[in-house]
Protein backbone atom coordinates (compact mmCIF):
# COMPACT_ATOMS: atom_id res chain seq x y z
CA UNK A 1 0.00 0.00 0.00
CA UNK A 2 1.00 3.36 -0.64
CA UNK A 3 -0.12 7.29 0.22
CA UNK A 4 -1.41 9.09 -3.22
CA UNK A 5 -0.83 13.02 -2.95
CA UNK A 6 -3.66 15.19 -4.29
CA UNK A 7 -0.90 16.35 -7.09
CA UNK A 8 -0.82 12.36 -7.85
CA UNK A 9 -4.25 12.63 -8.90
CA UNK A 10 -5.99 14.79 -11.42
CA UNK A 11 -8.65 17.05 -10.19
CA UNK A 12 -9.38 18.51 -6.57
CA UNK A 13 -10.27 15.59 -4.01
CA UNK A 14 -13.59 14.88 -3.81
CA UNK A 15 -15.26 14.49 0.27
CA UNK A 16 -18.24 13.10 1.07
CA UNK A 17 -19.45 14.60 4.15
CA UNK A 18 -21.83 13.44 6.52
CA UNK A 19 -23.34 15.46 9.71
CA UNK A 20 -26.73 15.60 11.41
CA UNK A 21 -26.88 19.32 11.29
CA UNK A 22 -25.38 22.25 9.18
CA UNK A 23 -25.91 25.53 7.99
CA UNK A 24 -28.35 26.93 7.75
CA UNK A 25 -28.69 25.87 11.06
CA UNK A 26 -26.75 27.01 14.01
CA UNK A 27 -28.41 25.78 17.17
CA UNK A 28 -25.80 22.51 17.26
CA UNK A 29 -23.58 24.75 17.86
CA UNK A 30 -19.73 24.01 17.46
CA UNK A 31 -19.42 21.04 14.47
CA UNK A 32 -21.65 23.07 12.32
CA UNK A 33 -18.55 25.89 12.98
CA UNK A 34 -16.09 23.58 12.85
CA UNK A 35 -16.99 22.02 9.81
CA UNK A 36 -17.85 25.43 8.06
CA UNK A 37 -14.98 26.92 8.44
CA UNK A 38 -13.23 23.59 7.06
CA UNK A 39 -14.93 23.58 4.07
CA UNK A 40 -14.75 27.59 3.47
CA UNK A 41 -11.22 27.41 3.99
CA UNK A 42 -10.47 24.31 1.90
CA UNK A 43 -12.60 24.31 -1.06
CA UNK A 44 -9.98 25.92 -3.35
CA UNK A 45 -8.56 22.36 -2.67
CA UNK A 46 -11.41 19.97 -1.95
CA UNK A 47 -14.53 19.14 -3.40
CA UNK A 48 -17.70 18.71 -0.70
CA UNK A 49 -20.29 16.70 -1.30
CA UNK A 50 -22.52 17.44 1.95
CA UNK A 51 -25.45 15.10 3.68
CA UNK A 52 -27.53 16.60 6.40
CA UNK A 53 -30.61 16.80 7.52
CA UNK A 54 -33.57 19.56 6.29
CA UNK A 55 -33.64 20.81 9.77
CA UNK A 56 -31.86 22.32 12.82
CA UNK A 57 -30.95 20.73 15.88
CA UNK A 58 -34.17 20.21 17.78
CA UNK A 59 -36.54 21.27 14.66
CA UNK A 60 -39.57 19.42 12.93
CA UNK A 61 -39.67 22.22 10.46
CA UNK A 62 -37.90 22.30 7.37
CA UNK A 63 -35.26 25.08 6.26
CA UNK A 64 -37.36 27.40 3.94
CA UNK A 65 -36.25 27.71 0.66
CA UNK A 66 -34.18 25.01 0.07
CA UNK A 67 -35.50 21.93 -1.17
CA UNK A 68 -35.24 18.38 0.47
CA UNK A 69 -33.88 14.95 -0.78
CA UNK A 70 -31.95 16.06 -4.21
CA UNK A 71 -28.60 17.50 -4.80
CA UNK A 72 -27.95 21.11 -4.77
CA UNK A 73 -25.08 22.82 -6.34
CA UNK A 74 -23.81 26.11 -4.43
CA UNK A 75 -20.83 27.11 -6.52
CA UNK A 76 -18.15 24.13 -6.57
CA UNK A 77 -20.39 22.27 -3.55
CA UNK A 78 -23.03 20.12 -3.42
CA UNK A 79 -25.54 20.16 -0.46
CA UNK A 80 -28.37 16.86 -0.27
CA UNK A 81 -30.70 17.99 3.05
CA UNK A 82 -32.47 14.96 4.37
CA UNK A 83 -36.35 15.29 5.40
CA UNK A 84 -37.30 13.00 8.16
CA UNK A 85 -38.94 10.44 6.03
CA UNK A 86 -36.46 10.01 3.92
CA UNK A 87 -33.26 9.37 7.00
CA UNK A 88 -32.61 5.83 6.54
CA UNK A 89 -30.71 3.00 6.01
CA UNK A 90 -31.74 2.95 2.52
CA UNK A 91 -30.96 6.17 1.43
CA UNK A 92 -27.57 6.25 3.67
CA UNK A 93 -26.89 3.03 1.56
CA UNK A 94 -27.70 5.20 -2.05
CA UNK A 95 -25.86 8.21 -1.42
CA UNK A 96 -22.39 5.89 -0.52
CA UNK A 97 -23.02 4.13 -3.22
CA UNK A 98 -22.82 6.70 -5.66
CA UNK A 99 -19.13 6.33 -5.69
CA UNK A 100 -17.90 9.64 -6.95
CA UNK A 101 -15.83 10.92 -3.92
CA UNK A 102 -12.30 9.48 -2.54
CA UNK A 103 -13.19 10.35 1.08
CA UNK A 104 -16.09 9.68 3.57
CA UNK A 105 -15.69 12.21 6.43
CA UNK A 106 -18.38 11.48 9.29
CA UNK A 107 -18.58 14.28 12.09
CA UNK A 108 -19.69 12.50 14.92
CA UNK A 109 -19.04 9.58 16.87
CA UNK A 110 -22.99 8.75 18.12
CA UNK A 111 -24.66 9.30 15.52
CA UNK A 112 -26.87 6.50 13.76
CA UNK A 113 -27.54 7.77 10.62
CA UNK A 114 -24.59 9.89 10.28
CA UNK A 115 -22.03 8.05 11.66
CA UNK A 116 -22.87 4.79 12.50
CA UNK A 117 -24.72 3.19 9.41
CA UNK A 118 -21.83 4.62 6.89
CA UNK A 119 -19.41 2.52 9.14
CA UNK A 120 -21.59 -0.72 9.13
CA UNK A 121 -22.29 -0.33 5.47
CA UNK A 122 -18.79 0.53 4.56
CA UNK A 123 -17.38 -1.65 6.72
CA UNK A 124 -14.91 -4.26 4.97
CA UNK A 125 -14.21 -1.85 1.65
CA UNK A 126 -11.60 -0.06 0.58
CA UNK A 127 -13.01 3.35 1.13
CA UNK A 128 -10.82 6.12 2.61
CA UNK A 129 -12.81 6.69 5.75
CA UNK A 130 -11.90 9.73 8.23
CA UNK A 131 -14.19 10.15 11.44
CA UNK A 132 -14.36 13.41 13.67
CA UNK A 133 -15.51 12.48 16.65
CA UNK A 134 -15.72 16.17 17.70
CA UNK A 135 -14.75 15.76 21.63
CA UNK A 136 -17.58 12.99 22.25
CA UNK A 137 -14.82 10.56 23.26
CA UNK A 138 -13.71 12.87 26.25
CA UNK A 139 -14.28 11.62 29.58
CA UNK A 140 -16.48 14.50 30.67
CA UNK A 141 -18.61 13.67 27.21
CA UNK A 142 -18.81 9.84 27.83
CA UNK A 143 -20.40 10.03 31.75
CA UNK A 144 -23.36 11.46 29.85
CA UNK A 145 -25.83 8.87 28.83
CA UNK A 146 -22.94 6.21 29.69
CA UNK A 147 -24.37 3.11 29.45
CA UNK A 148 -25.79 3.71 26.07
CA UNK A 149 -22.47 5.04 24.94
CA UNK A 150 -20.70 1.91 25.95
CA UNK A 151 -23.10 0.08 24.37
CA UNK A 152 -22.77 1.75 21.02
CA UNK A 153 -18.73 1.94 21.00
CA UNK A 154 -19.12 -2.10 22.63
CA UNK A 155 -20.82 -2.75 18.79
CA UNK A 156 -18.02 -0.77 16.67
CA UNK A 157 -15.36 -2.62 18.60
CA UNK A 158 -16.90 -5.86 17.64
CA UNK A 159 -17.61 -5.73 14.24
CA UNK A 160 -14.65 -3.76 13.45
CA UNK A 161 -15.83 -0.57 12.04
CA UNK A 162 -13.12 1.68 13.66
CA UNK A 163 -10.84 -0.80 12.72
CA UNK A 164 -9.02 0.75 9.32
CA UNK A 165 -10.27 4.35 9.09
CA UNK A 166 -8.77 7.28 10.67
CA UNK A 167 -9.42 9.66 13.08
CA UNK A 168 -9.49 13.41 13.11
CA UNK A 169 -8.22 14.53 16.56
CA UNK A 170 -8.24 18.39 17.18
CA UNK A 171 -5.90 18.22 20.27
CA UNK A 172 -3.54 16.31 21.96
CA UNK A 173 -6.11 15.52 24.67
CA UNK A 174 -8.28 14.16 21.79
CA UNK A 175 -5.36 11.80 20.96
CA UNK A 176 -5.37 10.54 24.12
CA UNK A 177 -8.87 10.43 24.31
CA UNK A 178 -9.17 8.30 20.96
CA UNK A 179 -6.49 5.86 22.44
CA UNK A 180 -7.98 5.56 25.43
CA UNK A 181 -11.56 3.82 23.86
CA UNK A 182 -10.16 2.21 20.87
CA UNK A 183 -6.42 1.23 21.40
CA UNK A 184 -3.22 2.81 20.61
CA UNK A 185 -3.41 1.04 17.58
CA UNK A 186 -5.56 3.58 16.21
CA UNK A 187 -4.84 5.65 13.26
CA UNK A 188 -5.08 9.13 14.14
CA UNK A 189 -4.33 12.23 12.45
CA UNK A 190 -4.10 15.79 14.52
CA UNK A 191 -5.52 18.37 13.05
CA UNK A 192 -6.89 21.32 15.26
CA UNK A 193 -10.13 23.16 14.11
CA UNK A 194 -9.85 26.36 11.94
CA UNK A 195 -10.68 29.24 13.35
CA UNK A 196 -13.36 31.94 12.22
CA UNK A 197 -11.44 35.33 11.22
CA UNK A 198 -10.50 37.57 13.86
CA UNK A 199 -11.93 41.29 13.16
CA UNK A 200 -9.81 43.55 11.98
CA UNK A 201 -10.06 46.00 14.74
CA UNK A 202 -10.79 45.00 18.32
CA UNK A 203 -14.68 47.00 18.53
CA UNK A 204 -15.35 45.46 22.35
CA UNK A 205 -17.27 48.10 24.24
CA UNK A 206 -15.09 50.91 26.40
CA UNK A 207 -16.75 50.53 29.48
CA UNK A 208 -16.20 48.48 32.77
CA UNK A 209 -17.56 50.25 35.73
CA UNK A 210 -16.46 49.07 39.55
CA UNK A 211 -19.51 47.43 41.24
CA UNK A 212 -20.55 45.23 38.50
CA UNK A 213 -19.47 43.13 35.21
CA UNK A 214 -21.63 41.90 32.52
CA UNK A 215 -21.29 37.47 31.93
CA UNK A 216 -22.64 36.28 28.64
CA UNK A 217 -23.44 32.51 27.97
CA UNK A 218 -23.85 31.19 25.02
CA UNK A 219 -24.03 27.35 24.45
CA UNK A 220 -26.75 24.84 24.09
CA UNK A 221 -28.77 24.18 26.96
CA UNK A 222 -27.32 20.69 28.49
CA UNK A 223 -25.67 18.84 31.13
CA UNK A 224 -22.19 19.27 29.31
CA UNK A 225 -22.13 23.08 29.41
CA UNK A 226 -23.21 23.05 32.69
CA UNK A 227 -24.92 26.08 32.93
CA UNK A 228 -26.51 24.67 36.45
CA UNK A 229 -23.04 25.04 37.87
CA UNK A 230 -22.31 28.75 36.76
CA UNK A 231 -26.22 29.36 38.05
CA UNK A 232 -25.35 28.02 41.63
CA UNK A 233 -22.03 29.76 41.77
CA UNK A 234 -23.67 33.37 40.91
CA UNK A 235 -25.51 32.41 43.04
CA UNK A 236 -22.78 32.93 46.34
CA UNK A 237 -21.63 36.31 44.34
CA UNK A 238 -21.54 39.39 46.10
CA UNK A 239 -22.34 42.40 44.27
CA UNK A 240 -23.83 43.39 40.59
CA UNK A 241 -23.64 40.71 37.99
CA UNK A 242 -26.25 40.35 34.65
CA UNK A 243 -26.41 37.69 33.31
CA UNK A 244 -27.14 36.87 29.91
CA UNK A 245 -27.78 33.34 28.65
CA UNK A 246 -28.43 32.77 24.94
CA UNK A 247 -29.29 28.78 24.02
CA UNK A 248 -31.39 25.81 22.47
CA UNK A 249 -33.24 23.90 25.46
CA UNK A 250 -31.70 20.59 24.64
CA UNK A 251 -32.92 18.76 28.16
CA UNK A 252 -36.27 19.85 29.53
CA UNK A 253 -35.36 17.81 32.82
CA UNK A 254 -31.93 19.92 33.18
CA UNK A 255 -33.69 23.40 32.36
CA UNK A 256 -36.01 23.19 35.35
CA UNK A 257 -33.36 22.02 37.42
CA UNK A 258 -31.75 25.47 35.65
CA UNK A 259 -34.98 27.36 36.16
CA UNK A 260 -34.94 26.38 40.13
CA UNK A 261 -32.06 28.12 40.70
CA UNK A 262 -32.69 31.17 38.18
CA UNK A 263 -36.10 31.47 40.55
CA UNK A 264 -34.62 31.93 43.74
CA UNK A 265 -31.34 33.67 42.84
CA UNK A 266 -30.18 37.09 45.43
CA UNK A 267 -31.32 39.81 44.04
CA UNK A 268 -28.03 41.41 43.24
CA UNK A 269 -27.56 39.10 40.04
CA UNK A 270 -30.03 39.26 37.02
CA UNK A 271 -30.46 36.74 34.77
CA UNK A 272 -32.25 37.24 31.53
CA UNK A 273 -33.06 34.64 29.36
CA UNK A 274 -32.45 34.32 25.17
CA UNK A 275 -33.32 32.01 22.52
CA UNK A 276 -30.20 30.74 20.15
CA UNK A 277 -28.62 33.25 17.92
CA UNK A 278 -27.60 32.78 14.32
CA UNK A 279 -23.61 32.73 14.29
CA UNK A 280 -24.01 36.69 12.30
CA UNK A 281 -25.52 38.04 15.71
CA UNK A 282 -22.76 36.46 17.61
CA UNK A 283 -19.92 38.87 17.74
CA UNK A 284 -22.09 42.08 18.73
CA UNK A 285 -23.49 40.55 21.66
CA UNK A 286 -19.71 39.37 22.45
CA UNK A 287 -18.30 42.85 21.99
CA UNK A 288 -21.21 43.41 24.53
CA UNK A 289 -20.48 41.76 27.47
CA UNK A 290 -17.62 41.59 29.85
CA UNK A 291 -16.75 38.23 30.02
CA UNK A 292 -18.30 34.82 28.57
CA UNK A 293 -19.14 32.01 31.59
CA UNK A 294 -19.27 28.54 30.70
CA UNK A 295 -17.76 25.99 32.97
CA UNK A 296 -17.93 23.59 30.74
CA UNK A 297 -17.48 19.73 31.58
CA UNK A 298 -15.44 18.78 28.54
CA UNK A 299 -14.81 20.80 25.03
CA UNK A 300 -13.19 19.49 21.82
CA UNK A 301 -12.38 23.05 21.01
CA UNK A 302 -14.67 25.48 22.26
CA UNK A 303 -15.80 27.92 18.81
CA UNK A 304 -17.40 30.14 21.49
CA UNK A 305 -14.32 30.57 23.57
CA UNK A 306 -12.80 31.44 20.90
CA UNK A 307 -14.77 33.71 19.25
CA UNK A 308 -15.07 35.24 22.50
CA UNK A 309 -11.20 35.93 22.97
CA UNK A 310 -11.34 37.47 18.79
CA UNK A 311 -14.52 39.77 20.05
CA UNK A 312 -11.70 40.95 22.68
CA UNK A 313 -14.24 39.85 25.44
CA UNK A 314 -11.99 37.94 28.29
CA UNK A 315 -13.79 33.83 29.46
CA UNK A 316 -14.14 32.34 32.67
CA UNK A 317 -14.38 28.75 32.14
CA UNK A 318 -13.33 25.10 33.46
CA UNK A 319 -9.99 23.56 32.89
CA UNK A 320 -11.53 20.85 30.84
CA UNK A 321 -10.97 22.84 27.22
CA UNK A 322 -7.67 23.40 25.19
CA UNK A 323 -7.86 26.74 26.77
CA UNK A 324 -5.15 27.04 29.28
CA UNK A 325 -3.16 29.26 30.92
CA UNK A 326 -5.35 32.01 29.85
CA UNK A 327 -4.76 34.15 33.84
CA UNK A 328 -0.71 34.37 33.02
CA UNK A 329 -2.16 35.55 29.30
CA UNK A 330 -3.91 38.40 30.68
CA UNK A 331 -7.05 36.46 28.97
CA UNK A 332 -9.31 35.16 31.33
CA UNK A 333 -9.50 32.30 33.55
CA UNK A 334 -9.53 28.50 33.32
CA UNK A 335 -10.62 27.03 37.01
CA UNK A 336 -11.26 23.51 38.41
CA UNK A 337 -14.44 22.42 38.54
CA UNK A 338 -13.86 21.40 42.10
CA UNK A 339 -13.33 24.99 43.13
CA UNK A 340 -16.60 26.28 43.06
CA UNK A 341 -14.85 28.57 45.83
CA UNK A 342 -12.65 29.72 43.50
CA UNK A 343 -15.58 30.51 40.73
CA UNK A 344 -16.76 32.94 43.07
CA UNK A 345 -13.88 34.70 43.91
CA UNK A 346 -13.05 35.09 40.14
CA UNK A 347 -16.23 36.46 39.11
CA UNK A 348 -16.13 38.95 42.17
CA UNK A 349 -12.85 40.62 41.49
CA UNK A 350 -14.50 41.25 37.74
CA UNK A 351 -16.87 42.66 39.61
CA UNK A 352 -14.32 45.13 41.39
CA UNK A 353 -12.28 45.65 38.34
CA UNK A 354 -12.24 49.16 37.13
CA UNK A 355 -12.21 50.38 32.99
CA UNK A 356 -8.38 50.50 32.91
CA UNK A 357 -7.54 46.65 34.36
CA UNK A 358 -10.33 45.49 32.00
CA UNK A 359 -9.41 47.35 28.74
CA UNK A 360 -6.05 46.08 29.51
CA UNK A 361 -7.25 42.00 29.53
CA UNK A 362 -9.79 42.78 26.35
CA UNK A 363 -6.92 43.59 24.25
CA UNK A 364 -4.59 40.86 25.39
CA UNK A 365 -7.66 38.92 24.61
CA UNK A 366 -7.83 40.47 21.09
CA UNK A 367 -4.50 40.73 19.93
CA UNK A 368 -4.12 36.59 21.65
CA UNK A 369 -6.74 36.09 19.13
CA UNK A 370 -5.14 37.35 16.23
CA UNK A 371 -1.87 35.96 17.04
CA UNK A 372 -2.87 32.13 17.46
CA UNK A 373 -4.85 32.43 13.89
CA UNK A 374 -1.72 33.69 12.32
CA UNK A 375 0.18 31.18 13.75
CA UNK A 376 -2.23 28.09 13.27
CA UNK A 377 -1.02 25.28 11.43
CA UNK A 378 -4.76 23.67 11.19
CA UNK A 379 -5.79 24.91 6.96
CA UNK A 380 -2.20 22.71 6.40
CA UNK A 381 -3.39 19.69 8.78
CA UNK A 382 -6.56 19.75 7.62
CA UNK A 383 -5.66 19.48 4.06
CA UNK A 384 -3.49 16.82 4.99
CA UNK A 385 -5.94 14.76 6.22
CA UNK A 386 -7.86 14.30 2.92
CA UNK A 387 -4.92 14.57 0.17
CA UNK A 388 -3.46 11.88 1.54
CA UNK A 389 -5.82 9.01 0.56
CA UNK A 390 -4.92 5.27 0.21
CA UNK A 391 -3.96 3.41 -2.98
CA UNK A 392 -2.74 0.23 -3.95
CA UNK A 393 0.90 -0.24 -4.63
Amino acid sequence: MRILMKEDRVGKTRVLVFIDWYLPGYKAGGPIRSLANLIESLKEDLKFSLVTRDTDYLETSPYPDLESNKWIEQGDESFHYLSSGDLNYSTVKNLLLRGDYEVVYLNSMFSYFFSFLPLWILNGSATDIVLAPRGMLAKGALSIKPLKKRVYLYVCKLFGLVANIRFQATSEQEVHDIKAVFGSESQIMLAPNIPAAVPETNNHLDTKAVGSVKLISVARIAPEKNLLYALNVLSKVKGKVHFDIYGVVYSEEYWNSCKEVIDTIPENITVVVHDGVPHTELFELLQESHYLLMPSRSENFGHIIWESLACGCPVIISDQTPWLNLEEKNIGFDISLKSEAKFVATIESCIDMGREEYTLKSDSAYNFAKTYAANSKSIQLSRELFTQIRGNS
